[in-house]
């Protein structure tokens, strides 16, 4: 059997619901953060001709990588030591012999790559010791064999240091291994990268400067492994105290979960020179006027260099593309490009995409600004900015900080909650948003705070009892949407010009903690925005009529009645195309333009209905599960012969939903062939297929293909529609217009890769499309009558469509 669920009548109501309603500002805090050093360049090997160590001559420009070998499971080292003796286990002499052929193999494969080098081959002593660490590390971690020789092959630098320093090298094996969650595979790949700069470190050394992320809750293993990932240099390019000092300054300005956004998107923050960070920082903020929320959302600010996010910025207010915040209104939002798509984009997509000019305008603006800069000799308008603006910075942070704790508005609905309990709760939210515990329920020992976050302002209820959650919330959202009717955009600015109606309507929506009237159309009846002439008071017909929701003595020249049936496909499946996950989320929405107050039957193919009636089975009939109806709907009457009836509201609305939990063949099925070329390339051949009947067509498909964060130069061709690029979601989108049905088409896609990017495992996103197809239902279901019942008799016209969209669809790929 179906289940039910009903919107509840505000108007019908016997528990208390409410004590206190408040409306407060939301809130950021500072930004900090620092700038960078210049990479060192890494020191070529040394050349030095003492017996026992191997030397390098005539080094390459560029090595190729290691073949990729499979990621084994997580290996540590425990060297063995034994002080009375030179090795902890005798080798073989089978063993020797094996280990003596795998040095010679791996000095002859790098005189073929160029380097010469001395090796102690008549001191049996030396090649012992190399063979005692060589036997080390593949007893310890069961690496295979081939792979260490390969290592050694592609990486000299590594060769060297197991042979030089291999007691070290194991220890700092085992320390990135540990810490950062590496594969041994992983570890030998970045040591060999950086042999020169971890060498001059201890493991100790570097066990200190993670530290440092791991002390704000960034977890060992793989969260520390995709920061040392995304920036080597935290192993060895900082001092700990420094690191430390840049991290406990910036955790004076936010909570641990946004210092943890923070490090995690830039880790090379904690090796940044703090001045000039802190300038980009004030000039984004202060004069374009950009949240620090937005800071979180961008990666590249920290990069950029202060000359070029002027430029960026002074670009787009020459074009009309970005409005300065208004001195007399800092408060009101300017409809401006997300800081992300300003500096993250590369600079031919912010000409293009952004900017919306082309690259030669941009280029040679670019190139005036420079000349200005030099002639001025100075970062206009850095100085201008810098002390004053700071202080007065910190007022207005000090400022909102004390604001926050104070409600815009409320109302005090039965008088036995203290109004001065409101200022634990911003307090409170605080302290659950730093432990990563927020919830939309606040305990306190004087109250229980219930509340919604819209746009810039909380929305908060106050009670002192056990009340419904469920529905406090659901009066809180429908708070907002009335106050949506009155006034377009609910925000703390909207909520202050207006706070007149806002206490009317607050007044009209609960008396004495019991909700009465929530409907907008009532509401507007007695509560206007424009200026009346004072007659003799009277309620409307709808405040004491049975259907609250519906006013009388509503007229129209044309009759009419329009119902669109939407289902929305939600779908998983891989890369065989076996679907994994597949559910149908329907809902029947409605437009009413009748006179009168009609009442209105709808008649659907429901399975349960048919078998109701009498009627048996039928193979068109459609199983609903999880229904839920608008309050107009006589319940009563469903559950008792399955008939919809209903008195609608006036104007738009949606009279039901449903859910069917099915296995459902993809609308459009999509195969992708990826091909790789040594890190240097790689290409696309997809085939999109539309897997329903020939009569139906699909509409704005667009195919979202995952690529390479580090894509560029796409190349495309496709034998419809058109693809584009979208680097801020590193993906292309493939989109074709009109998609009929029984039909499949072909593209093809290649990108440039850089080559000397090492190749890491990464994780496949799934391939996501999107589509609209109208007059089709993936369920089946069918409106097999709508009947239009009003005393007066007219005639009506009532109006069917069918509507299949995608929901969350995604296909895996190989």
């Amino acid at each position: 059997m179906a289940s039910l669920l009903r919107l509840t009548n505000m108007s019908r109501l016997t528990l208390p619901l409410l004590r206190q309603v408040s409306f407060l500002p939301t809130t950021s805090s500072r930004f900090y953060a620092f700038a960078a050093h210049q990479k060192k360049q890494r020191p070529k090997f040394q050349k030095k001709n003492s017996p026992g160590k191997l030397v390098f001559e005539d080094s390459v420009a560029e090595l190729p990588q290691p073949e990729k070998i499979p990621k084994r499971e997580q290996l540590r080292f425990h060297p063995k030591t034994n002080q009375n003796e030179d090795f902890p286990v005798e080798l073989t002499e089978e063993e020797k012999k094996i280990g003596i052929q795998m040095l010679k193999k791996v000095v002859s494969s790098l005189e073929t790559r160029g380097f010469r080098f001395i090796l102690p081959w008549s001191d049996d002593s030396a090649i012992e010791r190399i063979l005692h660490i060589m036997n080390e590390i593949v007893s310890t971690t069961g690496l295979r064999v081939e792979f260490l020789v390969d290592a050694f092959i592609q990486k000299p630098s590594l060769f060297s240091a197991m042979t030089n320093h291999g007691d070290k090298t194991i220890e700092i094996l085992d320390t990135l291994c540990d810490i950062c969650g590496f594969s041994i595979q992983d570890s030998l790949r970045m040591f060999g990268s950086y042999t020169n700069e971890l060498l001059e470190c201890t493991s100790e050394e570097i066990s200190q400067r993670l530290s440092v992320f791991t002390g704000i809750g960034i977890q060992a293993g793989f969260q520390i492994g995709q920061i040392v990932r995304k920036c080597p240099v935290v192993l060895f390019g900082g001092n700990f105290s420094q690191m430390s000092q840049t991290v406990d300054n910036i955790s004076e300005f936010f909570s641990n979960n946004q210092i943890k956004k923070v490090l995690q998107r830039n880790p090379e923050i904690t090796l940044m020179n703090f001045e000039e960070i802190e300038s980009k920082y004030e000039y984004i903020y202060f004069v374009m006027g950009v949240e620090q929320d937005e800071f979180l959302d961008s990666s590249d600010w920290p990069k950029l260099s202060l000359a070029e996010i002027i430029d960026r910025h002074e670009f787009l207010v020459k074009t009309g593309k970005y409005s300065l915040p208004d001195p007399k209104r800092p408060q009101l939002k300017m409809e401006n490009p997300p800081l992300h798509k300003m500096l993250d984009s590369r600079e031919e997509n912010f000409a293009v995409q952004v900017a919306e000019v082309t690259v030669e305008e941009w280029r040679l603006f670019r190139e005036l600004s420079t000349k200005l800069r030099l002639l001025e000799d100075k970062e206009r308008p850095f100085e201008r900015i810098k002390p004053s603006m700071r202080k007065a910075y910190q007022r207005k942070l000090k400022y909102a900080k004390e604001q926050s704790n104070f409600p815009i508005i409320s109302r005090n609905y039965r008088g036995d909650i203290d109004m001065g309990v409101i200022e634990n709760f911003v307090p409170l939210l605080g302290d659950l948003e730093e432990e990563g515990q927020t919830s939309p329920i606040v305990d306190h020992p004087e109250a229980t705070f219930i509340f919604i976050k819209y746009n810039n302002i909380y929305i908060v209820s106050v009670s002192r009892k056990n009340v419904n959650v469920a529905l406090v919330q659901s009066f809180l959202f429908k708070i907002v949407q009335v106050f949506g009717e009155y006034f377009k955009d609910v925000e703390e600015e909207s909520v202050r010009d207006n706070f007149v109606i806002i206490y009317e309507l607050l007044d009209e929506m609960m008396d004495f903690g019991y909700p009465q009237t929530t409907e907008a159309r009532i509401l507007r009846e007695y509560i206007t925005q424009e200026g009346h002439k004072l007659e003799a008071p009277r309620p409307p017909m709808a405040v004491t009529n049975a259907v609250s929701w519906r006013s009388e003595g509503i007229k129209y020249r044309k009759n009419e009645v329009f119902l669109d049936v939407i289902e929305s496909v939600h779908l998983l499946a891989n890369a065989n195309g076996t679907v994994l996950q597949s559910e149908i989320v329907g809902s029947v929405k409605m437009r009413v333009y009748l006179s009168g107050m009609p009442e209105l039957r709808l008649g659907l193919n429901d399975k349960v209905q048919f078998e109701a009636s009498g009627r048996g089975k039928s193979n068109k009939a459609v199983e609903l599960e999880d229904v839920k109806f608008h309050q107009c709907v006589r319940l009563s009457r469903f559950e008792n012969d399955r008939t919809i009836s209903f008195i609608p509201p006036d104007g738009e609305f949606e009279l039901m939903s449903y859910r069917l939990t099915t296995v459902v063949k993809p609308l459009i099925w999509i195969e992708a062939v990826v091909e790789r070329f040594s890190r240097s390339r790689v290409e696309y051949m997809i085939k999109a297929k539309s897997q329903f009947k020939r009569r139906s067509t699909a509409n704005n498909v667009e195919i979202i293909i995952p690529v390479p964060s580090d894509a560029d130069s796409p190349k495309f061709k496709q034998a419809i529609g058109s693809a584009k690029y979208t680097p801020e979601e590193n993906a292309f989108v493939w989109q074709i217009k009109a998609f009929p049905g029984g039909k499949e088409f072909l593209m093809r896609a290649h990108f440039n890769l850089p080559s000397v990017t090492s190749e890491e495992k990464e994780g496949k996103r799934p391939i996501r499309v999107k589509f609209e197809i109208p007059y089709f239902t993936t369920s089946g279901i069918q409106v097999r009558y709508l009947k239009i019942i009003e005393k007066s008799g007219y005639q009506a016209l009532p109006w069917v469509r069918y509507i299949t969209q995608n929901g969350d669809y995604q296909l895996r790929t190989t």
